[in-house]
């Protein structure tokens, strides 16, 4: 099985979702440090809401899609016997 190239569609988009990832996590450490900093309670940045909603509906297509293909798979009959 050879390597996937670099480039492709799916490396591509798995590495988006770690930039994502990584920039919401650090929003959120920025947050924290801030309300520790100040004695606040922690709000979360909108662009680090903006990117949780994102990435839910991310999850949620792909969870979606792979419900899609099981069904496709092993017929829509299966669930049932």
């Amino acid at each position: 099985m050879g390597r996937i190239p670099y480039n492709s569609p799916p490396r591509k988009a798995a590495s988006q979702l770690q930039g994502i990832l990584r920039r919401s996590i650090e929003d959120s450490h920025r947050a924290h440090r801030f309300a520790e900093e100040n004695d606040l309670t922690v709000e979360f940045p909108k662009e680090w809401k903006a990117r949780a909603k994102i990435l839910f509906w991310i999850v949620l297509f792909a969870v979606s899609m792979l419900f899609v293909i099981y069904l496709g798979l092993h017929g829509f009959t299966a669930p049932f016997g």
